[in-house]
């Protein structure tokens, strides 16, 4: 699969530079590194949350996980974990189980963890097991118009 469509077009409606960079076909944000050769803290995942009032979309670094209980002080809501079957009808022209990076092309709303705004070149999910937007740093959160760039993760506890 190449970039979805609805990713593609939001990337282009913003003159946003990037390239893209294939790789073989993984499942996790972790092993998707691993296969394009890149620094796992530099690709961004996409965690998906809910609550009675819709969904939210946690970006982090690949090497990281989620902490729900800061992004639920830092949105003052009570968001949970969302289950795939509830959300992936959201990214219809994605592979199942993909998240893109890029949520707000689908219309939800997304924070990001603050250490990806500090990162010269970023990776982001494109929404396929098999494709990387690689772009400069600076131009997420352009991408993300409103987002909150919090401490929302961390390295996993050893």
């Amino acid at each position: 699969m190449t970039i979805p469509g609805t990713v593609e077009a939001y990337l282009r409606a913003r003159r946003q530079a990037y390239r893209t960079l294939t790789h073989e076909e993984a499942g996790s944000s972790q092993e998707i590194a691993e296969a394009a050769g890149v620094s796992g803290k530099t690709v961004v995942k996409g965690v998906v949350l809910e609550d009675a009032d819709g969904f939210v979309v946690a970006l982090i670094p690949a090497t990281h996980r989620l902490h729900v209980a800061d992004i639920q002080r830092s949105c003052g809501r009570p968001l949970e974990l969302a289950r795939e079957e509830d959300f992936q009808a959201l990214f219809a022209d994605c592979d199942a189980g993909a998240v893109p990076a890029l949520a707000p092309a689908y219309g939800v709303p997304v924070m990001a963890d603050r250490d990806l705004a500090a990162l010269p070149v970023l990776y982001l999910e494109a929404g396929d097991h098999r494709t990387l937007i690689e772009m400069d740093g600076a131009a997420l959160a352009d991408l993300l118009p409103g987002a909150a760039f919090v401490p929302v993760s961390g390295p996993p506890e050893a």
